[in-house]
């Protein structure tokens, strides 16, 4: 530049210039790594499909396929990012060559739409024989292995399917679909295929959840939320002292923390179990979290000191994989100045599992800040005795589907006894969940059960 005017530079070589404007075309629509349609392009492949199946007269059949690669995450972690992306451009290849045996283009069809993911669109194909397809391709990554640096490792892919016909869903709506079944898929051991029928109930959810979002969003910014209490009592007439624990409890009052909503000018208060699903599925738990933690730590410092009451407050699996969550925790004990022994977080024994390492070492930090840590459903799964010893937890609050049976069943109720027993042996406490009514309170009481809490305790309570 001189004299403030700017000079234009103009490529001398016509073509040279066009093949520079091709680059950058190709750049804008294809993924670097794998060579295939970034998730751009795709969503534009999925629109056409989308607009083919929903002409009046059509009777063009296409189907959609959300496919996932398992531990992808895992290699990515031990040997970096440039083994993942070798990883991701063999599979594609591997695909590219699998679509191409089934007759189709894989230009046409394939594509990377995430860190791990890939969509498939294929045109005029029942929803019989892209499951059929889908399987060829799972089959194809269980039957890889991967050779980076001197090691061998097993990857597989799990597949959600969805159709795509008539004057159906949106592209939103049916990658949201193809995305759920996916997601079953991993739930039920990863490398498989999972159908997602497209019917009115899938839609009707889809629209369902998509208010929420909504909803949840506006409950966030407006403060819509409501903090609700509820009883954890002791089973025994007199502190036993002589049973002493790390946790003291027995001289301590315990509740939990529970959550409801409130939308502004409405009486009705809802209930987490309408919210809490599609704000795990829209991942808006790490948000609402926080707003738990906020607020009750705001109630605590306006609420005369007290070292005779534990509050328990729920956590996700989503802050406990948030590497940012503990430090905001840490923040808000600053700027409210709450005494951490007052408090007992809780997570589940599902989420406790699923990352092993990672709870454990999350659930050591919170305690080395003089917090208590509860294991929330133990027993739901009754694979709990071999991870146990890795948490360092203070409470077990077993599953409320075994107490509420086991004043009736008694293979229930030895199962209740066992976790109850080896809780003990572990120096634990003991809580039963869903103590609705007299003779459950009294079986939890005969197997020595150390809280209870449900119903028959104490109904949820605003926050006062």
């Amino acid at each position: 530049m001189k004299n403030g005017t700017a000079a234009l530079l103009v490529e001398d070589n016509p073509l040279e210039a066009q093949e520079r404007i091709e680059q950058l075309i190709w750049q804008a629509t294809y993924d670097p790594v794998t060579h295939l349609p970034n998730r751009q392009r795709f969503i534009q492949l999925l629109d056409s499909s989308l607009s083919d199946s929903s002409q009046a007269q059509s009777q063009i059949h296409n189907a959609f396929c959300y496919l996932d690669l398992d531990h992808f995450k895992a290699i990515n972690n031990l040997c970096g990012y440039t083994a993942g992306d070798r990883l991701l451009y063999q599979v594609s290849e591997l695909w590219r060559s699998e679509i191409s045996a089934c007759g189709l283009r894989a230009s046409d069809c394939l594509g990377r739409i995430g860190d791990n993911a890939f969509g498939l669109v294929l045109y005029g194909c029942s929803i019989e024989r892209a499951v059929e397809i889908a399987n060829r391709l799972a089959a194809t990554v269980q039957a890889f292995r991967f050779l980076y640096d001197d090691k061998i490792f097993s990857v597989g892919v799990s597949v959600g399917v969805t159709p795509i016909a008539g004057r159906g869903p949106s592209t939103e709506q049916v990658m949201q679909l193809a995305e759920r079944a996916c997601a079953d898929a991993k739930r039920k051991g990863g490398n498989r295929v999972q159908l997602c029928a497209q019917d009115n109930n899938d839609i009707d959810q889809h629209s369902e959840d998509s208010q929420w979002f909504s909803r949840i969003t506006q409950a966030l910014d407006n403060d819509e939320f409501v903090l609700y209490e509820q009883a954890i009592a002791t089973t025994k007439t007199k502190p036993d002292h002589t049973d002493s624990d790390n946790t003291g409890a027995d001289t301590v009052e315990l509740c939990e923390i529970l959550l409801r909503l409130q939308e502004t000018g409405q009486s009705e208060v809802i209930s987490p179990l309408a919210f809490i699903p599609p704000a795990e599925r829209y991942n808006l738990m790490p948000k609402i979290d926080r707003w738990v933690i906020q607020n009750m730590f705001e109630h605590l410092a306006n609420k005369a000191p007290s070292s005779a009451k534990l509050y328990s407050i729920n956590l996700s699996g989503s802050s406990i994989n948030d590497d940012s969550f503990i430090d905001f925790l840490k923040e808000q004990l600053q700027i409210h100045a709450v005494d951490t022994h007052s408090l007992c977080f809780e997570i589940t024994e599902t989420v406790a599992i699923a990352n092993l390492q990672q709870a454990a070492d999350f659930i050591l930090e919170l305690k080395n800040l003089g917090c208590y840590f509860a294991l929330d459903d133990f027993g739901s799964g009754m694979s709990s005795f071999s991870y146990l010893r890795h948490l360092p937890v203070d409470f077990l609050k077993i599953d409320g589907n075994l107490v509420r049976e086991a004043a009736s069943d008694r293979i229930t109720c030895a199962m209740l006894e066992a976790i109850n027993q080896v809780g003990h042996v572990m120096q634990l406490k003991t809580i039963a969940e869903y103590v609705e009514n007299q003779p459950i309170l009294n079986k939890a009481k005969e197997l020595g059960i150390d809280y209870v809490q449900g119903f028959a305790i104490q109904r949820p309570e605003r926050l006062t």
